[in-house]
């Protein structure tokens, strides 16, 4: 530590409380003090869903009735919309007439599965933002998912908390 500061690390304290001198943070350009985010990522404010998620439009494509529940009710805690679909084709079909900020897509479906959603025309076309849910977790999988242009990927089962952190890091990245 010394070596790196250029002196010892011990005298840039002071008082009694053994403080960091504002000396140790002065900037090495012109000598006057800076300030500097010593927070770590978990002290930062959360991003604020709640503030969002009334313009926020969610399109949930999924078999499984109780993830559409679960998923529905935690998406409306933040007030956002969400449109829920059973299989892979309705949602198609919606895209020409709606716009979503994010959809959660689920690969596994009895007809029209996530890959053939995220390879039609129509999806391409809209290119929205996508999060994977699915039970599926091979490498190969997550791989063929991601080049396709999916943002994130969920493996199941999930919790509301890990579900909105998830969409806020994705906003958070999108913003």
């Amino acid at each position: 530590m010394d070596y790196l500061l250029g002196a010892k690390a011990g005298s840039f304290k002071e008082g009694e409380q053994q403080t960091v001198s504002a000396h140790f943070f002065k900037s090495a350009d012109n000598g006057t003090a800076s300030s500097v985010n010593l927070r770590f990522q978990e002290e930062v404010a959360v991003f604020d869903l709640s503030q969002i998620g009334r313009h926020l439009r969610i399109a949930l494509v999924d078999d499984d009735p109780v993830i559409r529940i679960q998923l529905t009710k935690t998406f409306q805690s933040i007030q956002a919309e969400v449109r829920t679909f059973v299989d892979g084709q309705p949602f198609i079909e919606s895209l020409g007439q709606e716009k979503f900020d994010l959809v959660f897509l689920d690969l596994l479906m009895p007809e029209t599965d996530g890959f053939k959603v995220l390879q039609s025309p129509a999806f391409t076309t809209a290119a929205p933002t996508v999060v994977i849910l699915s039970a599926l977790s091979k490498r190969e999988t997550i791989e063929r998912a991601l080049k396709l242009g999916v943002k994130s990927y969920i493996i199941k089962p999930v919790t509301p908390d890990g579900v909105l952190k998830k969409t806020a890091e994705i906003l958070r990245s999108n913003f």
